[in-house]
Parts: C-alpha cells; structure tokens; sequence
C-alpha cells in the first residue's frame, strides 16, 4: 500500500510539473530562459554556435550535455525548443523520484520513500525560487534547468555506488559514479559538487572492514570525473575552477544567509529528530552528506565561493529524507507512538514534553508550510491558475510574453545586437539576436559589469546623445527594445516614429542606426542647457 502511494504520489507530481510548465516564460527574471536559449541556439544555429547570450567569442558554460541533448533531441524531431525543454523538465521530475526510491532501496529502506514526499515538497521556511528547490510551488520552473537534470544524476549515482559497495564491485561502480559525477558537474557545478559529497558520504559510513577499500574507489571515481570534464569540448572546465568573475554577482551574502535560515531551517531541524536513529545507515550518511553541505556553506562566507554558498539548498535534500525516515519510523511505531502525545504535552516531565512536542510538531510544520504553497499552485499564472481559470471561468492572468517577445522580434536577425534593460532583455535571445546586458551574468565573458553601467547610462534621462551613439557602436547595437511602462521617463527621447519597427503591448523594437541618424539631425531637448 505504501509503495502504491509512493508512485501515486510522484505521478500526480510528475503530471502538475507537466500541466505547469508551460506557462513558466510569465516569470520574465526566470533562470529557464538561458537555458531555453542555449538549446534554441544549438538546434538552430549548430553546435558550434558561439555564445548564446552576447555578441562575444566567448563559449557559455550553459553548453551542458544536458543542453546538447535536448539540442539534439530539437533537431532530429523538429519540435520547438520550448517545447522539448518542457518535457526535459517533466523527465527530470519522475527520473527524480525513481532515483529516490532507488537510492532508498539500495539501504533497504524502500518504505521511507513515501514519507519523504512531504518533506520534499513542503519543508522550506519559504519556496526559494532558487537552483535545486523542489518547492511544489517551484517546481514547474526551476525542473526545467541543469540543475534538476544533475541532482537525479546524483541520486543515481549514490544509489549505485551503494549496491556496488554490497556487492564488492568496486571498478564497475566507479566507472559507472565517474560518468554520471562528471555530466553533473559539467551541467550544474555545484550540484555536481553535492554528488561528490554524496559519494564520500557512502563510502564513509560503509563498514570497517569495506571503509578504506571504499574511500580509495571513491576518490577514484571523482578524479575520473574530474578528468572527463576536462575533455568537455564547448566550454573549458579548468577555465570554470581557475576563474572567479563577478564575484560581487555570483557571491549574495543576502541569499546565503536567507538560504540558512530561512529557506533551510525548518528541514535541518527537523533532520535533528533522526539522531536517535543514528545507528541505521542511511541515516549516517544522509547525515554526514547534509553536515558537510551545510559545513562548506558557512565557509563559504570567508572563501566568497558563489559553489559553496548554493550547497546549502542543494544538501536539503538530505534533510528533507532524513524527516521523512522520522516519520517513517514514527508511522512504524504504531498507535502506541502517537497515544500518549496529549499526556506528553501536558506533563512536567521535560523529556516527555520534548517527545510529545516532536511528534506533534514536525506534522504541523508540515501543514503549515505546505497550505500557502497549495494556495499559491491555484492562483499564480505560471503555475495552475490557467487550467483552473478554464473550468472555472475567471481570468488566467497570463501576459504570455514568450508569444509577445516572438512577434515584437520579428525583425531581429540570429546575431542583431539588442540593447535593452536587462530584464526586458532577459528572454531577447530565447527567441532571437544577441544582447548587450544580461539579467543574468556571462560567466566567461569580460566586462560584465560595464555592459549593466552602459546600458543605465544610455537609458537614463537626458543622458547626451553623443555617449548614446558611442554605446551603441561599442556594442554593434542594430536595435533597441524598449518597454513603454519601465522606460516612460525616457520614450520621449527614444521614441522616434520613423524608426519605430514593430510594437507588441508594451515592448516596441526601434531601428538603432535610424535612431542615431536622427539623433545627428534633430538635437534632443533636453541636452539644452
């Protein structure tokens, strides 16, 4: 019955990703858009493409084997990249849970996956909105990315590694490790960071006797990882570990401490509660692989690593398990575990009460956590809303801005410099072109930080056409996207109906070189003294 739960409940959750994900393109600051862009160019263009995001000779670290699958996947089928990436996202949601129930089974614990649903879904202080949630609420965004794609390839991996290490085939498993470490390090750093700790985990807390042969195959497997990405041929792996940019970017002291004790309280300390059961091995080494991610986390506020600072969110997973084995074996316990909670509660004793009030609370947080992630499913546009909308009758509330960029960029050319804020910018080569500034940095390509500062100063108000027109050939600008709502205080001034091109809603595409010969001919105002 419980095992029938389990894959009820994971299809259910595998069919909300499928229904929701569609609608991911109306949060216009999601992550998936570079990743939408990095197949849409592959499968167009070529696998030799160039950088996805900006005019630059600079390779992107989003070429994954992820991406160059699904790009692959676009080409032979002819299927749109959106749409491909979609259904990536549908398979790295139920490949996730079989992972979980295999890497469970490999311990003999098979029955704790249906308990550690919950966790999984509900045990934040807040749905992060971040690389390796598993947030009911963010799910239908954030399964789309690399990250999802390298944290089942964990699991698998750990869930090998474990049989391999009861059975003694100690080469076969390590080979095995090493292939899927590597594809996830490459597809997501830190989260291929996350399998390494997983894998060091298994081998540490196999038993004395297998310990020291385990540990050596382990570090084996990892340096044979380490040296398949090396081989990685669209973007440099040992460039990625040398380089450190942008570090004001990539490094959020705010985010790690959110992560910490926001988004990651509630599950660490209810992972507490499996102490007791500390004897059980998937306990320790979903312990020591949850320590060690929270551990690197924190030093990664002396060492400014924006890799360790994401571990944290990544290792929830082990906590989120580590709750869900307490209310497995509460479950397990029977009746008499939940009895004599009332009488916990009230006596004076302060070991009863701390009992009562464990089994009383780790439920309720639960509860409380998972009511406004439920509410939030019906009424957000990018998640159910529009389905419900449907039936229902009312406003879906959708903008549908991926058909809006599409028309608006009608006139765009693959590799036509865009210049526009960055977050208006942000889905531009999701559909087509190139643009100065990105939402999101480029990790490989230089002067990041100018391109912000440059695109401000030409959208600020009254800034002289002369640095306008200097911007716009620094970057081979041909066009301008500008959003009339965002942008209201400066349209005047960039607005020139001969060089407007096309216009959807809000978003209007103008003729940069006609622009600047009208900037020549016809002073700005506002540059009087």
């Amino acid at each position: 019955m419980a095992r029938f739960a389990y894959w009820f409940a994971a299809a259910a959750v595998t069919l909300y990703v499928a229904l929701a994900t569609g609608y991911r393109d109306e949060l216009l600051g999601s992550d998936a858009w570079e990743h939408h862009r990095a197949v849409r160019v592959l499968a167009e263009v070529g696998l030799d493409a160039g950088n996805p995001t900006q005019d630059v000779p600079e390779p992107s670290i989003r070429y994954s084997p992820y991406s160059i699958v699904l790009a692959l996947a676009t080409r032979a089928t002819g299927w749109d990249s959106y749409d491909v990436l979609s259904g990536a996202g549908v398979a790295n949601t139920a490949l996730l849970f079989i992972g979980l129930y295999a890497f469970l089974s490999a311990y003999g614990r098979a029955a704790v996956a249906p308990f550690a649903l919950a966790p999984l879904l509900f045990l934040y202080g807040a749905p992060p909105g971040y690389a390796n949630t598993l947030a009911l609420q963010d799910l239908p965004v954030h399964q789309v990315n690399p990250s999802a794609f390298a944290l089942w390839l964990d699991v698998f991996a750990w869930a090998a590694w474990r049989v391999a290490r009861a059975r003694a085939r100690f080469r076969l498993g390590a080979a095995a490790c090493a292939v899927l470490i590597a594809c996830a390090l490459l597809s997501h750093g830190m989260t291929g960071v996350l399998g390494a700790l997983g894998l060091a985990a298994v081998a540490c807390t196999s038993e004395p006797s297998l310990r020291r042969k385990a540990t050596a195959w382990t570090v084996a497997s990892l340096a044979s990882a380490g040296v398949l990405c090396t081989l990685w041929p669209w973007y440099s792996f040992l460039g990625a570990l040398r380089s450190n940019p942008d570090s004001w970017f990539w490094f959020n002291p705010a985010i790690l401490r959110e992560m910490l004790f926001v988004w990651c309280l509630p599950a660490s300390l209810a992972a507490a509660c499996a102490l007791p059961y500390r004897s059980d091995e998937v306990v320790r080494t979903c312990g020591l692989a949850l320590a060690a991610s929270l551990g690197l986390g924190v030093t990664a506020i002396a060492l400014h690593s924006a890799t360790l600072a994401r571990l944290p969110l990544a290792g929830l997973f082990f906590a989120q398990v580590l709750a869900g084995y307490v209310l497995w074996r509460w479950y397990a316990d029977g009746a008499s575990a939940w009895s004599g909670v009332g009488r916990a509660l009230a006596s004076r004793d302060a070991g009863a009460f701390a009992a009562g009030a464990l089994h009383a609370l780790l439920p309720a947080a639960l509860v409380y956590f998972a009511v406004p992630q439920l509410w939030s499913v019906l009424r957000e546009p990018q998640l159910l809303r529009p389905r419900i909308a449907k039936l229902a009758g009312f406003d879906d509330k959708l903008e549908r801005p991926l058909e809006r960029y599409r028309r608006v960029l009608g006139p765009v050319a693959e590799h036509d410099v865009v210049l526009a804020d960055p977050l208006i910018a942000w889905p531009v080569p999701s559909v087509r072109g190139r643009i100065v500034a990105a939402h999101h940095l480029e990790f490989f390509a230089p002067g990041q930080r100018d391109r912000w500062d440059d695109t401000a100063a030409f959208l600020a108000a009254q800034a002289p056409s002369e640095r306008r027109r200097e911007i716009l050939e620094r970057y081979h600008v041909r066009w301008l996207l500008l959003d009339r709502d965002l942008e209201s205080a400066v349209l005047p001034e960039l607005l020139v109906p001969a060089c407007d091109v096309s216009e959807r809603d809000r978003l209007v595409l103008v003729d940069a070189a006609c622009w600047v010969r009208q900037s020549l001919t016809v002073p700005a105002k506002q540059e009087s003294p």
